[in-house]
């Protein structure tokens, strides 16, 4: 039996982000895309099934971000795999998340 595999991106900032996925597995083949992800919105970015286990989609594609800012200047945004759910024996969904401060992780007290 396959076990299938869907993955979603998450938009967690306040700002449009322009996500592009670049596929580097045959099995992602015609799944690229680059499309505007609004504010708190999320989305599938692919899906794909393995015949024998499963296969965390860092394998299977690449997905990067970009935001522009007031001034219209373009800048990299993290786009990271956050969490996997299992949703049935033989289904996995992955979440990747838009990270706010172009991915980096802030301390105060």
């Amino acid at each position: 039996m396959p076990f299938f595999n869907e993955i979603i991106v998450q938009n967690s900032t306040n700002l449009p982000v322009t996500i592009t996925v670049t596929p580097k597995h045959p099995s992602m083949e015609g799944q690229g895309s680059t499309f505007v992800l609004q504010p708190g919105g999320s989305t599938v970015i692919g899906r794909y099934s393995e015949p024998d286990d499963f296969v965390s989609p860092v394998q299977r594609m690449t997905v990067s971000g970009t935001v522009r800012n007031h001034k219209g200047k373009q800048r990299t945004i993290g786009v990271l795999m956050m969490e996997k759910r299992q949703v049935s024996p033989q289904h996995r969904a992955w979440y990747y998340q838009v990270m706010g401060n172009a991915g980096s992780v802030g301390f105060s007290f």
